[in-house]
């Protein structure tokens, strides 16, 4: 009758039992990696909405609009909602972000910032010649992990029609 495990036995149970471990260490780090991600993508996407729910209401109630460069050959974009408030969206690419500014009687009275992802790019649409004024900011973003400039861009195009809350107000 045998008692206990030879040393074999007792060797090969260790190296089954580190692989094991090595394996679950794995995919736990890769469960956390995708998590991570996840929730980067989540913020994005809130900090989207969150802009583009400001950006409609903005352009819903301006009068009228002008869009530029500034200095640095960024794309600004300017709305007047009365002769004393404006509103001025400003792009700043390191790091991505886009400023809003609220100035009543030449005084800033408000701000917002919104951080986009590294490497995101936005544009202005100006509106077509015909029909109602329709402007329309793309934002250009990076997915995935590898570097910024082999990620693939997913673009997301937010759309306003200027005044559109002043429509409906003589009615």
């Amino acid at each position: 009758m045998r008692r206990g495990f030879s040393l074999i036995e007792t060797l090969l149970a260790a190296t089954v039992a580190s692989i094991m471990f090595t394996l679950m260490a794995v995919g736990l780090q890769y469960l956390l990696r995708a998590e991570a991600a996840t929730q980067a993508e989540a913020n994005t996407l809130a900090v989207l909405h969150h802009f583009a729910q400001r950006v409609r209401d903005d352009v819903h109630a301006a009068e009228s609009f002008s869009l530029a460069e500034s200095e640095d050959a960024q794309p600004t974009l300017t709305l007047t909602l009365t002769k004393r408030r404006t509103i001025i969206y400003d792009y700043h690419p390191h790091p991505a972000k886009i400023r809003r500014r609220v100035i009543e009687e030449g005084r800033t009275v408000a701000r917002d910032l919104f951080e986009l992802p590294r490497g995101s790019r936005i544009h202005w649409e100006p509106p077509p010649n015909a029909g109602p004024q329709l402007l329309a900011i793309v934002i250009e973003r990076p997915v995935g992990e590898e570097p910024v400039e082999l990620r693939k861009t997913r673009k997301t195009r937010i759309a306003a029609v200027l005044g559109l809350d002043r429509r409906y107000e003589g009615k």
